[in-house]
């Protein structure tokens, strides 16, 4: 029994769409799962993921780290860093 006489397949449409879309306000990190952050000062400093447990190291004057975006709460009340 067919429900829409084989039409779909006449115009080479899928089924259902290939990737499914990213919620609002989503940035390509956050779907990839890592956000960035960085220190403001001169003095170093090590974060420890809440959710995670793991490491980040942040250097003065150094490149941005990126965050597993389940710590990203913990990690933004940390003073001295800022998320980019």
């Amino acid at each position: 029994m067919s429900c829409c006489g084989k039409e779909r397949q006449q115009w080479g449409a899928p089924a259902s769409p290939a990737f499914p879309e990213a919620p609002a306000g989503s940035t390509a990190r956050e779907l990839r799962g890592t956000v960035e952050f960085e220190l403001v000062g001169d003095i170093g400093l090590t974060a420890v993921g809440p959710v995670t447990g793991l490491r980040y190291r942040f250097e003065p004057g150094g490149s941005p780290v990126p965050v597993d975006v389940r710590d990203r709460r913990g990690l933004a009340a940390v003073p001295r860093l800022r998320e980019l």
